[in-house]
């Protein structure tokens, strides 16, 4: 996903068992969308298998 544009967050929130953890967001335009998911999809199906 690197030639994808990121905006990190890094907020850190308490979980409700008092653990600590950073957000992390991605901004993906429009345009950028068909090809992020169809990699997305090509990776999620690739981890399925092994």
């Amino acid at each position: 996903m690197g030639e994808f544009a990121r905006r990190a967050g890094g907020s850190v929130r308490e979980g409700q068992d008092g653990t600590r953890r950073d957000s992390l967001y991605y901004s993906v335009l429009a345009d950028e969308w068909p090809s992020l998911r169809d990699k997305l999809l090509t990776r999620g199906a690739a981890k399925a298998t092994v």
